[in-house]
């Protein structure tokens, strides 16, 4: 390195500051080494310098302000110090086991939050050649509710290299309808038949598609679909009644220590 670089000299100077070469190598990362070290140091000088002008310039420019600033920055300097807090007794006291009960339980009692904006179906598609002579198999099969006739689909599907979609989870019907091949404007939520076999089809293709289940918009979700939300929830409510409960806690012992004293009005 440059000798300058190996001394504990002054390596930059920014009004009546001063970046000692102390300083400097202890933001070095670990594992530079030679010409990548150096490059380091070099890029870090250059925006120390910028760093320092800059602030010499705001304190002249709001010399009027520096006691706003400086509330400023104690009132976050305790905030940070209250998260930090908090989070320390989150960690030590959350308990984060959420039980298909405790699921239930809060999914039941807050029904009117979980009202879906689109319709969500479950079904299956199947895209076959337009000149499959066994359509009317293909047809029965696409609605079978058994595991052997469904394993028979899938069978058939995988032998003759059709396409075989199954949506065995809550899927917006947008994203069903995605897989046939609809008119532009056609209005795809009336193809929303659970129950019934339908086909479509194009220049290339028959597609039969079959909706198990379908939820729709304004309806209630679907458990299934709103229980990450509902855990999250239940974190965020635990993780508050951790925090309360230390406040409590914490002022219960000042006050019974004499480290704090709330004062009533003269007639109290």
């Amino acid at each position: 390195l440059p000798r300058y670089f190996t001394s504990d000299e002054t390596v930059a100077r920014a009004g009546d500051r001063e970046l000692r070469m102390r300083d400097l190598r202890s933001v070095v990362p670990q594992g530079l080494s030679g010409e990548d070290s150096a490059a380091f140091m070099r890029k870090y000088i250059d925006r120390w310098v910028v760093k320092q002008l800059k602030l010499k310039e705001a304190e002249v420019l709001f010399s009027s302000s520096a006691d706003d600033i400086d509330r400023m920055v104690e009132e976050y300097r305790q905030a940070l110090l209250i998260r930090k807090l908090d989070q320390f007794y989150v960690d030590e006291r959350i308990d984060t086991t959420f039980t298909e009960e405790d699921i239930a339980a809060y999914y039941n009692a807050h029904k009117a939050e979980f009202k879906l904006d689109r319709p969500l179906v479950k079904g299956r598609i199947v895209r076959f050649p337009v000149n499959h002579r066994q359509s009317f198999k293909l047809r029965e099969l696409v609605k079978a509710s058994s595991t052997d006739r469904l394993q028979d689909l899938a069978d058939i599907c995988a032998k003759n290299d059709f396409e075989l979609k199954e949506f065995a989870e809550w899927t917006p019907w947008s994203d069903f309808a995605a897989n046939l091949p609809l008119r532009q404007g056609m209005a795809s939520e009336q193809l929303i038949r659970p129950g019934e076999v339908q086909q479509l089809r194009d220049n290339e293709s028959h597609y039969y598609f079959f909706v198990t289940e379908v939820a729709g918009s304004g309806q209630t979700a679907p458990l299934e679909t709103r229980r990450a939300t509902i855990r999250r929830i239940l974190f965020n409510l635990r993780q508050a009644e951790v925090i309360r409960s230390h406040e409590e806690e914490l002022v219960d012992a000042a006050l019974a220590e004499g480290e704090a004293k709330i004062y009533g009005n003269r007639n109290n």
